[in-house]
């Protein structure tokens, strides 16, 4: 007990091996009143942003003030999502699941005109184990291909693939005399074939060509 009459928390120590000074039960219950409360807001904004996304994409109507306000409502809740990691996505599902299969790869230009390809993994060609520790690949440039074709989130999307391609430019970068000058991001894609039909051809669009700067390579 405390000189107040209430009950402490046993004490704790800190790495240092001070000794952390304990709670009183008020404290306690505070503490975790307060995540209660965060978990509940936060599962919330998780449900109403996924409930948006449902009721925007039943909209099938042309664009209209109740559309728009649906789209606008959604674009806030992404924000908060994206910025602490708990975007999610239920694209594999019905009734409108994911219909196109899609790889990427670098076309890397250098100063003497000579051009090289710098493969993005690709998951269809990978084992269990490589597939493992390289699937955050397909979801990086799944994602940042579809901020980059969504006009709300064009900007963000051109931003985040100009990091990449810095990142390509310098991975490549392994003659002084000659760098890379530009970076042209390439994605192979086809549509998905009903069962019993045979898979069409890749197509490849070169989606962004990002030209590199005196500092880029640093």
């Amino acid at each position: 007990m405390d000189q107040n009459g209430e009950r402490m928390q046993p004490n704790e120590r800190l790495e240092n091996g001070a000794a952390r000074r304990p709670l009183t039960t008020n404290q306690a219950r505070l503490r975790k009143l307060a995540i209660s409360a965060c978990l509940v807001a936060h599962i919330a904004i998780i449900f109403i942003w996924l409930s948006l996304q449902f009721l925007q994409a039943w909209c099938t109507v042309p664009p209209t003030p109740l559309k728009d306000a649906f789209g606008t409502a959604s674009n806030r809740f992404y924000r908060y999502l994206m910025v602490t990691g708990t975007w999610q996505a239920w694209a594999m599902f019905s009734p409108n699941p994911a219909q196109v299969d899609a790889w990427y790869d670098a076309r890397v230009k250098y100063r003497n005109g000579s051009e090289t390809t710098w493969s993005i993994p690709r998951m269809g060609k990978l084992g269990y184990a490589a597939k493992y520790q390289q699937e955050r690949w397909r979801k990086l440039m799944e994602n940042e291909y579809n901020d980059y074709a969504t006009p709300a989130s064009a900007s963000l999307g051109r931003q985040e693939l100009a990091y990449l391609g810095r990142y390509i430019a310098r991975r490549s970068y392994r003659t002084p005399t000659n760098p890379p000058v530009s970076i042209a991001l390439v994605r192979h894609w086809r549509e998905i074939a009903p069962p019993g039909k045979a898979m069409p051809p890749f197509k490849a669009d070169t989606f962004l060509t990002y030209t590199l700067g005196s500092g880029d390579l640093n």
